[in-house]
């Protein structure tokens, strides 16, 4: 079945049967001529137009549907399966038991979904951009004030778990006992380790004399492969939250009111995971922030977001600002090493230097040829970035 035909037959039927957008009569639909199909590592996405009817009068609804890639070596590298459980699961069960009071609207409206082995995958959602929500301006990193917004909305969505452990224990950690790793898996083990070794080593090639000691035992650590990244994100009571577990700047879109950003959602929920909230911190501020704004306005945006993360759920218990202070220091190496791996990649997007070829890279036979096709990738630009993040982790211990 073509996925036009699939559309048709399958996804509209159980979006209309799930009434997620009301009690609507469907009429057509049609691809939306102001976006393209886009065909990205984890999913190809198409944009759509839904033409619907309510109380006899016609009206458009535009969603999104998400399909697994169509290249297997790229679902298999990417552990396509696992990733795309855990977003349906997190539309269909973890944000309704997390956000049955309505606190924290901060996700597109979700339609419905299919895990069915015998079908193909999809995910359908709000498109987030009919109601004036888009990516920030520019090509890498975020500005202070979108950073700002960002921690002020994951304080409030951390929030969710404090309250939702007090209030529902039992049925909150059921649900998170079924939330699946979809990164640090054994088949994919060796590909990950030398993929982040090769992109720290580049990231270390120029790093003062004095550090090397700690660099080296840094390498020590992370010989340890799946077991070292599994233990360093291991949930620990009571500061485990259920986080996103990749919030990064693509994952975000914001809302402007006078050319200023005023709300943000997030979406892309593949690699939840139930961990130490400073996951999603040291993701947003390595991986989207430049080193230089991290380091001048951390103490500002940790206070930002243990201001609403205070304030989201009165008479909720949550971590002090001392203490959140305490694990970021404990655990923002991870997002530095994600940032290490990951901006290369995107640098060579934004200037064309060295470019990733994804097809290539999942299609290689062996991690030697894998690690040569990012050794270089993104160029020089790519390589000071990563090597400024090295050095200022270096300096403040983070590693």
């Amino acid at each position: 079945m073509s996925r036009a035909d699939f559309i048709v037959n399958t996804i509209i039927p159980n979006m209309l049967e799930s009434k997620a957008l009301g009690d609507r009569e469907y009429i057509s639909y049609q691809f939306d001529p102001t976006k393209k199909i886009e065909d990205l590592v984890m999913s190809d996405i198409i944009f759509l137009i839904l033409n619907l009817k309510i109380d006899g009068k016609l009206a458009d609804k535009k969603v999104i549907v998400k399909f697994q890639p169509q290249n297997t070596a790229i679902r298999i590298m990417m552990n396509a399966d696992l990733q795309y459980y855990n977003e349906i699961y997190f539309y269909k069960v973890i944000y309704p038991m997390l956000n049955r009071t309505g606190k924290c609207n901060m996700c597109p409206i979700y339609c419905s979904a299919s895990y069915d082995d015998e079908a193909e995958k999809y995910l359908m959602i709000e498109d987030v951009g009919d109601s004036g929500y888009r990516m920030a301006d520019g090509d890498m990193f975020l500005d202070l004030q979108h950073a700002t917004l960002a921690m002020e909305k994951l304080g409030r969505y951390h929030a969710l778990s404090y309250e939702a452990k007090k209030e529902h224990k039992e049925e909150f950690y059921g649900v998170v006992n079924k939330i699946k790793e979809a990164y640090w898996v054994e088949n994919t083990e060796d590909l990950f380790y030398n993929n982040a070794k090769t992109m720290l080593e580049r990231s270390m090639a120029g790093v003062a004399e004095k550090y090397k000691p700690r660099v080296q035992k840094l390498f020590e650590k992370i010989k340890g492969k799946n077991a070292f990244f599994k233990e360093s994100l291991k949930a620990v009571e009571p500061m485990a939250v259920i986080c996103h577990g990749d919030f990064v700047r693509n994952n975000l879109m914001f809302r402007y009111r006078d050319g200023k950003a005023d709300n943000v959602k997030f979406i892309d929920f593949a690699t939840v995971r139930y961990s130490s909230p400073m996951v999603d911190v040291s993701n947003l501020l390595f991986v989207s922030v430049s080193t230089e704004v991290r380091s001048s306005h951390l103490d500002e945006l940790l206070q930002v977001y243990h201001k609403a993360l205070t304030s989201a759920c009165p008479g909720v218990s949550v971590p002090s600002l001392k203490d959140i202070k305490a694990e970021f220091q404990r655990v923002c190496f991870y997002g530095a090493l994600v940032s290490i791996f990951y901006l290369p990649l995107l640098s060579s997007r934004i200037t064309g230097e060295c470019p990733f070829d994804q097809v290539k890279f999942a299609n290689a036979e062996t991690i030697a040829a894998r690690n040569d096709l990012i050794r270089k990738v993104g160029g020089e630009e790519a390589t000071r970035i990563i090597a400024d993040i090295a050095n200022d982790c270096l300096e403040k211990h983070y590693f």
